[in-house]
Parts: C-alpha cells; structure tokens; sequence
C-alpha cells in the first residue's frame, strides 16, 4: 500500500513535470522550428556558422523573444519545475535521467543568464522591455553576466539611459565603471548623461577617470560644449581630464582650439602639459597653437616642453616658424627634450625639403 502511494506520488510529480515544461515550451515564441532560448543557447555553440545563424534567428525574432529571454536571465534553478524536476528525475532509471538532465539544463545557471543577455544584446533597441531586468543583473555576483548586462544596456541605446543615470553615485567604483561604459556604448545618443559624466572626470579612482574620457569621447561632439567649460573647473583632476577628453573626440574646431590655449597658462604643470599634447593632437598647424607652442616651450616645467614639442613636430612644414625656438630647445637641461627637439627639427627640415621644387 505504501509503496503504490509513493508510485502514485512519483507518477503525480512527472506529470507535474512535463505540464510546467510543455507550458514554458508553449509559451516560447519560434523561428525556424527554435525558441528563443535555444537560439540564445546557440550564441555559445563551437559551430559558427550556427552561431552567426543564431544571431540572424534572434534579431528577425526581436521583440517577440524578449519576455522568454528575461525569463531565462532569471534562472536560478529554483523554479517550480527546477524543484519538481530535481525531486522526480534523480529517482527516474540512469538512461531516461540523463537525457532529461541534458534537455534540462543544457549550461549551467551563470553560463544560461549570460547567454540570455548576449541574445538581448543581439536585438539590440527592440529588446528596450528588457531593460529593467538587465539594470538589475548589473548588481549579479557573477562579474561574467554583470559585465555583459552592461554592455547589453549600451547596446540597447538611448531607452537605458535614464535607468543608468542614477548608479553613477553608487560607492562601488567597479560598478560605476560598468554604468559609464554602458553609456559610451550608448554613444551620441547619451548626450543627456554628458553633465553627469563630467563630474566623474575627477573621481578618484584612475580607471573611473579613464572610462568617463573613453565614454566621452564616444558620445564626441556633443560632449564638447560641456568639456570646454570644464577647463575652467576649480578641480585640477577634472581640467586635466577635460582637457584629454577633448582630445579624444578628435574634433577640429577654433574655439576649442582657443580654450586649450588659454589652459597651457594653468597654474598646474599636469594641466598645461595635457592642454599642450591635446592641442598637438587637435590643431598643431594652426598658426595660433604653433604660435601658442612656441611660448610653451619656455615653460618651466620639462613635460609641458616636451609636449609642445612633439605637437610642433606633428605639424611638420606648418610649424617652419618654429625652428628657431626649437633649435634653442636644443640647449635644455632635460635630455628627453633636446632629443625632441632635434626629432621635430628633423621632421620640419624633412617636410619642407620634399616638398619643396626642385
């Protein structure tokens, strides 16, 4: 009698089972005979020709796929049907155990999330319903599904902004790195974040610094207004960072120009020296920044110099009126200078005598 009861128990449990997995395989939209999440589990397939027809079935599926791929980026493994599968199929004979274990829980947990968040990255802007659950998948454990939540988000686009806004106050500097690539990710499209990108160009941790510059520069033209008027900033950390940022953006415009001219009179070494290399990068033949490098090379600082230099020597044949300063520079007391100097001396002669008639 009791062992009918537990028969009857087990036989009850695997009809439960197969219910909850036929109505979650039911509810899982198909393209091509798939669902979206075995389409999502093909993105880590070694085949790459199924990989690159997973992301094709995936982006012709857009939005349609989102709410089983959130589901999925849910999994824990403790699902009614995780928990009725790990009672009834642990007691099932080892051949039917198996194949159930393997059409189960094909990956593990952490490997299933991440999968589901690149088939969310593979749709891009119309998987913007995701958002909510990727914002929240930013705080995973797992450094592998945060990290990829993050790029998810940028990917999405402009939707994920103001979700991502907030967390750039969060204590954790990591996180916050992950928020800001996010929104560089986003690029021009995140020009509303550009303020608050700003203030983190003096956060004090270093790679903090450096993802806001790179995020920056992604977002590019937009963010310049902004960065100009951070040169002026009573943070010297955030001068220099703007003053880098703007090189970064790779964008030819006088008034920026001007602006980071006025910066190589700034009453920190580190922010004259970043104003002289940006302006070396930016504009180092127009004829106000060769004039504007001339004078720096009178700076008493060796680096500032140095950077002047170097911009005087990218500008090649246009610098010409600055051989005269550079060929004093000769004569300075910092052996890095004077071989500098002689290297931009080298490219102007050079320049100017192939360009010359004969």
């Amino acid at each position: 009698m009791k062992k009918a009861r537990l028969i009857a128990l087990g036989v009850l449990f695997v009809g439960l089972l197969v219910a909850v997995l036929i109505k979650v395989a039911g509810s899982d939209p198909h393209y091509l005979g798939k669902s979206a999440r075995a389409w999502a589990l093909d993105l880590n397939s070694p085949d790459p020709k199924l990989r690159a027809q997973a992301v094709t079935s995936l982006q012709k599926m857009g939005s349609t796929a989102v709410p089983s791929l959130v589901s999925m980026l849910n999994t824990t493994n403790k699902s009614l049907s995780d928990k009725t599968f790990f009672i009834v199929v642990p007691r099932l004979p080892p051949k039917t155990r198996r194949s159930m274990y393997e059409s189960h829980f094909p990956v593990g947990p952490v490997i299933k999330r991440t999968l589901a968040i690149r088939a969310l990255e593979t749709i891009g802007p119309d998987a913007h319903a995701a958002i909510p659950a990727l914002h929240k998948a930013l705080a995973d454990k797992e450094n592998l599904v945060s990290s990829r939540a993050a790029q998810a988000l940028g990917k999405i686009g402009k939707e994920s902004v103001p979700i991502l806004l907030p967390d750039l106050h969060n204590s954790d500097p990591v996180f916050r790195r992950q928020i800001i690539y996010a929104l560089g990710l986003v690029g021009a499209d995140a020009q509303e974040a550009v303020p608050a990108l700003i203030e983190q160009l003096d956060d004090p941790d270093a790679l903090v610094r450096t993802t806001t510059i790179d995020a920056l520069s992604k977002i590019g033209a937009a963010a310049t207004p902004v960065l100009v008027e951070a040169l002026h900033d009573k943070n010297a950390a955030k001068r220099q960072s703007a003053a880098k940022a703007i090189a970064t953006i790779h964008l030819k415009n006088g008034k920026v120009s001007e602006a980071l001219i006025e910066v190589l009179q700034d009453s920190e070494p580190a922010v004259r020296r970043q104003a002289a290399e940006s302006l070396g990068i930016l504009s180092p033949g127009l004829p106000s920044v060769v004039t504007a490098l001339i004078h720096a090379l009178q700076d008493q600082n060796s680096e500032v110099r140095l950077e002047a230099i170097r911009g005087l020597g990218r500008a090649g044949k246009r610098a010409e009126s600055a051989s005269p300063a550079l060929k004093e520079s000769l004569k300075d007391p910092d052996e890095s200078v004077r071989a500098a100097a002689l290297a931009a001396l080298t490219k102007i002669t050079n320049t100017t005598s192939s360009t010359s008639p004969p």
